[in-house]
């Protein structure tokens, strides 16, 4: 009798526990359970429409969506996130192999939370037009990520409709004419701690929205005409953010209203080549007078730097003579 009880005993143990192992897919998902191939170019049909059956199901099952550092995933078309995604790709790679919007999100849904999207990294690889477009996004987070080969014409970070949404501690490199690093076309979003590398155009903004601590420069090959903020209008409030290196470090387009606090400009003078009597970067460059007469702008604690070359400041703090801009505890290099 002892015997038969001590045999159900371990059998009841093994069932318990075989019955209690979990089922991974009901926590997580990866690339790799829908069929995707990493560090292979040919597999980028494949691995489109793997990640985005794995992005499908992680919305349905309310699951992450991860991978791991070392995997990369070529795609030959965009995803498309349509609902409440978390994902957390441990810093793996999306390389794009043809023009496209590598991640189309149209999760934007009122009062309702769209989720976080971290650890990952997109190579658009000098073809994607957009890496991340955010066609309709409320109430989403992206953080700790990069967003690299942006190509001429080429736009890393794009948002259309929306708002709420953040976005912290990304990496942007450009390294073409007329890369931009972010665009927005909307309102009441906030962007922190990105670094932006040869972004010809680091901010494209149309709108109310925040900017804090951005630190974007440039590289003598594609200093001409580039821009730190351009300003198609409205009002933004900048802090501590860095222009390092531009031709323009404001470029207001249309009727603006910019709060800057503890901004600094600088200049590589190694970046600068001759002939110098052809420089003339300026630190706020209107479209025109009215544009200019019709703007309100305050300059709080900041230092603006000159690009000093043979013994002359080839730097122009604007090119309109105007009373738009307000200064408090600034300080300008004459």
């Amino acid at each position: 009798m002892k015997i038969k009880l001590l045999i159900l005993t371990i059998f009841l143990s093994v069932h318990f526990l075989y019955a209690q192992q979990p089922q991974w897919s009901e926590y997580y998902v990866t690339p790799e359970m829908f069929g995707c191939v990493s560090d292979n170019r040919q597999a980028a049909e494949r691995n489109s429409q793997g990640l985005q059956k794995a992005i499908d199901y992680a919305i349905e099952k309310g699951v992450t969506l991860t991978s791991a550092r070392n995997k990369k995933y070529y795609i030959a078309k965009g995803l498309i996130i349509t609902g409440h995604l978390d994902m957390d790709f441990g810093k793996a790679t999306i390389i794009a192999t043809d023009t496209m919007r590598m991640l189309i999100f149209k999760n934007g849904v009122a009062r309702k939370y769209a989720g976080s999207i971290h650890n990952f990294r997109l190579d658009m690889n000098n073809k994607a037009q957009i890496g991340i477009y955010c066609e309709n996004a409320i109430k989403l987070r992206f953080t700790d990520g990069e967003i690299i080969g942006i190509k001429n014409g080429g736009i890393g970070f794009y948002m259309g409709k929306g708002y709420e949404v953040f976005v912290d501690n990304i990496h942007f490199h450009g390294g073409q004419n007329n890369a931009t690093g972010i665009m927005m076309r909307t309102s009441d979003c906030h962007f922190s701690d990105c670094v932006m590398i040869n972004c010809h155009t680091a901010i494209d903004n149309l709108g109310c929205n925040f900017y804090s601590r951005i630190h974007a420069w440039m590289t003598a090959r594609y200093i001409k005409e580039s821009t730190f903020y351009r300003s198609r209008g409205g009002l933004a409030y900048l802090s501590q953010c860095f222009g390092d290196t531009f031709d323009r470090a404001f470029d207001i387009v249309g009727t603006s209203e910019l709060h800057i606090s503890q901004f600094r400009v600088f200049h590589n003078k190694i970046m600068w080549k001759k002939p110098y009597d052809k420089l003339s970067p300026v630190v706020f460059y209107f479209a025109n007078s009215s544009v200019a007469n019709k703007s309100y702008i305050t300059l709080i604690d900041s230092n603006i730097g000159g690009l000093v070359l043979d013994g002359k400041n080839r730097q122009i703090f604007t090119n309109m003579d105007s009373n738009s801009i307000h200064q408090y505890g600034t300080v300008v290099h004459k």
